[in-house]
């Protein structure tokens, strides 16, 4: 199995996250309790091979 961790260090510290889309409200809510800017910005959905990628993401 293979596994690629996506990073920019033009984020100024945000944060991507991808979770189940089941568990998306429970950890949205989670972190806006703890005054974490949260919010949902997209799905990861099957597009098949765009460019030569693997996963897209939509918004």
């Amino acid at each position: 199995m293979q596994k690629v961790l996506l990073n920019d260090a033009q984020t100024s510290g945000g944060l991507l996250i991808f979770v189940p889309r089941e568990r998306m409200e429970g950890l949205v809510s989670a972190l806006k309790a703890e005054d974490i800017l949260a919010a949902h910005i997209g799905d990861v959905v099957d597009g098949g091979a765009i460019s030569g990628a693997r996963t897209s993401v939509e918004a």
